[in-house]
Formats: structure tokens, C-alpha cells, sequence
């Protein structure tokens, strides 16, 4: 099991939740942020095993309503648009000026959203178990 370098929780912009953040790996590494799956999971435990601690700076944070993030209602103020949101404004808070982003089933459509909206602060994209919210898939 690895340890974060470091831990914060992050108000949102709205300040109805707090979004528990965290660090592992090389603080000048290259920057990466892992983008879970849900709605309503979390960041899983052993995620930081798939990234070399000594070639990334892996950033990972539990979306609204979910994991160790903070707040009242988990369903309020809580949209795929918010949540891009929030992805840009952990870039921000941490100081990265681009990174890579990766995603899991859910987190793989966060990935296509954030990286179009926010081309220029996307080094390269990663999807992984791919959801992207098609009628087929939602059912």
C-alpha cells in the first residue's frame, strides 16, 4: 500500500461539498490525475500501484458525493458539468500547468469531457473500461 505525499479537501466553487485530494509519487514527476469510476464510488485503495511513485506525480480525489469527500447531500449541486468543474480546479489549487488524465468506467467519460473543454491542459488521455453514457449503456 502506498502513502500520499500529501492530503487537502478542496471546497468547491459553490461551497456545498469538499473534495478530499490526494498526492503520491515524485512531486516534480509527471503530472497525472486518476478520475474514478461511479457515480457514488470513490478513488479505489490500490490505484496508486499503477503508477511508478518515481515517474508520476499522481493526483487523485474522490468526487462529490463520494469516497472521503465532504458534504450534506451527495446528490446536490452534483452534474457531469460540476464535476469537469472540479477536475480544473484541483489542477489549479495543486499549481499543474498540464497533465495527464486517466479514467475508469465513469471516470473514462470525465476524461473525454474534461480533455475537450480543457485541450490545452492535457498532455495526453487515458480511458480505461470505457462508460460513455449512451442509451445502450445507461439501458
Amino acid at each position: 500500500k502506498h502513502a500520499p505525499t500529501s492530503t487537502l479537501l478542496l471546497p468547491t466553487r459553490d461551497g456545498l461539498h469538499e473534495l478530499h485530494v490526494a498526492e503520491y509519487g515524485a512531486p516534480g514527476g509527471t503530472p497525472i490525475v486518476y478520475l474514478h469510476g461511479g457515480p457514488g464510488g470513490g478513488t479505489p485503495p490500490d490505484v496508486p500501484r499503477l503508477f511508478d511513485p518515481a515517474v508520476f506525480r499522481l493526483v487523485t480525489f474522490d468526487q462529490r458525493g463520494c469516497g472521503r469527500s465532504r458534504c450534506a447531500d451527495r446528490l446536490l449541486a452534483n452534474t457531469t458539468a460540476l464535476l469537469i468543474d472540479d477536475v480544473e480546479a484541483v489542477r489549479c489549487r495543486l499549481g499543474i500547468e498540464r497533465w495527464a488524465v486517466f479514467g475508469s468506467s465513469y471516470g473514462s467519460l470525465l476524461v473525454a469531457l474534461y480533455a475537450a473543454r480543457h485541450s490545452a491542459r492535457v498532455t495526453f488521455a487515458i480511458a480505461h473500461g470505457v462508460f460513455l453514457g449512451t442509451r445502450a449503456e445507461v439501458g
